[in-house]
């Protein structure tokens, strides 16, 4: 993460921040319920309202890792087999990848981190699997803290929310595979 400079945010700061709690407090609870077409729904809207925040803050790298994550949900509804749905969101992971070594910015480690993060997510809500998606929130949660602790303002928000996702996707996961 090189840029240390927080870009001048587009309208109230606040309510692009309440945005982006709004998003993840929706996908949250798409990890709890039981029923696929709500959880896909959650993940949808949550994933839209986290875009919206990241546009209107002017974060780069959220609003790339947040189109790629998006994508994925959407493409959670169609009637296609899972390895299908995962190829557009790969497709995009790998443009966001390109994107961040052609501009230099895939040297630091963290990024790499963020981005392998990005993959897992993408996936993970394109075929709907806990264990996917909780490894990508693990991921961008060590990501986010990161990118606060070096300035990122948006980073506390999406670590803090982030790390509830680990825990609401690590318990998905312990239902699939022990219970």
């Amino acid at each position: 993460m090189s840029s240390k400079i927080q870009p001048r945010s587009l309208g109230n700061h606040s309510i692009n921040i309440a945005l982006g709690v709004i998003g993840m407090l929706i996908i949250i609870t798409g990890t709890l319920v039981t029923s696929l077409p709500t959880q896909k729904s959650c993940y949808l809207v949550g994933g839209l309202f986290l875009l919206l925040s990241s546009l209107l803050e002017r974060q780069l790298f959220f609003t790339l890792f947040q189109i790629v994550i998006s994508s994925g949900a959407l493409i959670a509804f169609a009637p296609i087999p899972a390895f299908y749905k995962t190829l557009l969101p790969i497709g995009l992971s790998i443009l966001v990848i390109t994107y961040f070594i052609k501009q230099g910015k895939f040297k630091d480690p963290l990024n790499r981190l963020g981005c392998l993060g990005l993959i897992f997510l993408a996936i993970g809500y394109a075929i709907t699997h806990p264990l996917i998606y909780f490894l990508g929130a693990l991921c961008l949660t060590i990501f986010s803290f990161a990118a606060f602790k070096q300035g990122i303002r948006l980073g506390l928000v999406w670590g803090i929310l982030n790390a509830l996702f680990s825990i609401t996707a690590g318990m998905a996961t312990y239902k699939v595979f022990f219970v």
